[in-house]
């Protein structure tokens, strides 16, 4: 999960492990395993994650 510090790196361009935190990362949350999917992008209009895992 992305926290505000984290924000505030990607906006300074100063965050030196931003893989660790962007992109499809593995994750157990309230005991449920799943993907946690984050994104630097801030002049997007749109974005879109399309795979077989929702129908699209």
């Amino acid at each position: 999960m992305l926290t505000d510090y984290d924000l505030h790196l990607l906006g300074e361009g100063r965050h030196w492990k931003s893989y660790d935190k962007l992109g499809a990362q593995l994750c157990t949350r309230d005991g449920q395993q799943g993907v946690h999917f984050a994104l630097w992008a801030p002049n997007a209009e749109a974005v879109s994650v399309v795979g077989d895992f929702n129908g699209w």
